[in-house]
């Protein structure tokens, strides 16, 4: 019967040294992989704070690089200079003081749906080239005055024919009366193009629209 105990408290102490080990084991490893866990984990949210901190900033530089405002009523955007009218339309200070003037009475013409004001804001044709571009200006805006269609003005200018002369008086002499257009036409920006024409941006209502002038 002794035996038999002696035999039982081997067994039991074979098995609490082996949940001993066992535990010990465990533990540390337990502990060390959340630790590296935890450590990963921080990591990556450090990574991140910084990542967005680095694209807000840089976010931030490219809004103040392309819109700075200062007090002279002045905006610089993407290197080119422009004064704010009293009106809030933004100006190339690159286009003279003289030009900027033509190009409002320009538009001011087209809302008023004013021939002559119009034509007044074009400069003297020198050739036959400034003859074509003011002729196709004209026409484009002032196309519901003159009773014919575009096909019919295109086909007048390709063939060169007398009724181009019959169309070209009228465009260039016509005495029309006022037709106000009540678009409520807003000029955004006046600006230098890349060919060292003008673009003109206008807003009516929602719409907007790019103009371009090939000289001023």
């Amino acid at each position: 019967m002794r035996q038999f105990w002696k035999h039982i408290l081997f067994i039991v102490l074979i098995l609490a040294i082996l949940s001993s080990c066992n535990n010990k084991d465990r533990t540390p490893n337990s502990l060390g992989e959340e630790n590296i866990e935890r450590n990963i984990t921080e990591q990556d949210e450090l990574q991140i704070t910084a990542e967005l901190d680095e694209n807000l900033d840089l976010q931030l530089f490219n809004i103040i690089d392309e819109v700075n405002v200062n007090t002279s009523n002045t905006i610089t955007s993407n290197n080119i200079e422009f004064k704010i009218l009293p009106n809030g339309t933004m100006v190339d200070t690159r286009i003279p003081e003289e030009n900027i003037e033509m190009i409002l009475r320009r538009f001011e013409a087209i809302e008023n749906g004013d021939l002559a004001g119009f034509r007044s804001s074009l400069p003297e044709a020198q050739d036959g080239v400034d003859f074509y571009y003011q002729l196709g200006l004209i026409f484009k805006y002032f196309e519901d005055f003159f009773g014919i269609t575009a096909d019919e003005f295109n086909e007048a200018v390709i063939d060169g024919t007398e009724r181009l002369d019959v169309i070209a008086r009228m465009l260039f002499h016509g005495q029309f009366p006022l037709k106000r257009r009540n678009t409520g036409l807003f000029i955004e920006k006046i600006e230098l193009s890349d060919y060292a024409g003008i673009v003109v941006i206008t807003k009516s209502g929602n719409e907007e629209t790019v103009h371009e002038f090939v000289y001023w």
